[in-house]
């Protein structure tokens, strides 16, 4: 049978960590347990790395190398209010970069704790599972991870860090204005929970965001693309996984 890349890729992780050692039925449970969530933890984290990785490249040569960064500057520079030949906006695809590679990076961070959450809230043990109860677990996880990941993978978001650093870039507007209550919201000095946090101020972004009637259709589109994609992978993948697991692995 035709195996995913991503499972492949989440097989190598966990392959050696088998024990080598005697167990009881009640330990084995817990270890083939253990061995199923680390399989699919690897396959959603490779899934979400691949698909993220390869749409930012897209997205940053296709704003680098086409008219595509013209009308983003012109965008840019219409909200801000400065000349779209400012200096200042020159660094305005680095800065996108940066911002959509932390998003990479937190989105990447976020999955492997999310599905070890949703597993150990399940009442039944997956290796006891039938295909179809399976998969109906692994639908809902699905919806789970795609909740936290559009708090993320948010064009809104995405759009006012950018207008926040460029605002700063090009002198704009004075300390204390909207935009730097955005930026110190978006650096909270707790260790509250990454997604809590994005989740907690996305009203707020989302209001100023409106406030100031700030539109960048080229980038949220590719945003929204990009949370589709997601969406679609791992619909697709779902099967796949669910297919390997109950043939091969149990």
């Amino acid at each position: 049978m035709y195996i995913s890349f991503y499972i492949l890729l989440s097989l190598f992780s966990i392959v050696f960590s088998l024990p080598i050692f005697p167990l009881d039925d009640d330990e084995w449970d817990l270890v083939e347990e253990s061995v199923l969530v680390e399989i699919i933890q690897s396959h959603y984290e490779n899934l979400v790395d691949a698909v993220l990785a390869a749409d930012i490249e897209d997205m940053l040569l296709t704003m680098t190398y086409t008219d595509a960064k013209q009308r983003l500057l012109a965008d840019t520079s219409d909200i801000l209010g400065v000349s779209k030949d400012d200096q200042c906006l020159n660094s305005e695809v680095f800065t996108i970069g940066d911002i959509l590679y932390q998003i990479h990076g937190a989105s990447y961070e976020l999955v492997g704790p999310a599905v070890e959450r949703y597993a150990a809230k399940g009442n039944q043990l997956l290796q006891y599972m039938s295909a179809e109860e399976m998969l109906s677990w692994m639908s809902s996880l699905n919806k789970v991870l795609l909740k936290q990941l559009q708090v993320l993978v948010n064009p809104q978001s995405v759009q006012v860090k950018l207008l926040c650093k460029m605002a700063q870039s090009c002198h704009v507007l004075p300390k204390k204005t909207w935009i730097q209550s955005i930026t110190d919201a978006l650096h909270p000095h707790t260790q509250e929970d990454q997604y809590q946090h994005q989740q907690r101020h996305q009203q707020l972004l989302s209001a100023h965001i409106s406030d100031k009637h700030a539109t960048h259709p080229l980038l949220t589109g590719h945003i929204m693309e990009m949370f589709d994609d997601l969406q679609f992978e791992m619909e697709e993948e779902m099967y796949q996984l669910v297919d390997y697991i109950v043939d091969d692995v149990l």
